[in-house]
């Protein structure tokens, strides 16, 4: 199943995203989404996952919000995710 990959941010405080596989790792500072667009960093501050649907693919982001990035993964060894944000 292919699903589309969207993002609405409303105001920096709330962010509505589809096409979510799974949340890799987060925190109140980030949170890593794998999404059917590659690997989505969310950074800011007071971050928390307000809900998440596996199975309709859809996770509700609040907190304010400063940056969000795709990340590629590297096929090498000892591949470091702070690298590939550095880019």
């Amino acid at each position: 199943m292919d699903q589309s990959n969207d993002i609405i941010l409303r105001e920096r405080r709330e962010a509505s995203i589809s096409g979510v596989l799974d949340v890799l790792s987060f925190d109140d500072r980030q949170i890593e989404a794998e999404t059917s667009g590659g690997t989505l960093i969310l950074q800011g501050e007071e971050l928390k996952i307000d809900g998440l649907d596996k199975e309709k693919g859809s996770l509700r982001v609040l907190g304010r919000i400063d940056r969000l990035a795709y990340v590629e993964a590297k096929k090498k060894k000892g591949f470091s995710l702070w690298e590939a944000l550095k880019k």
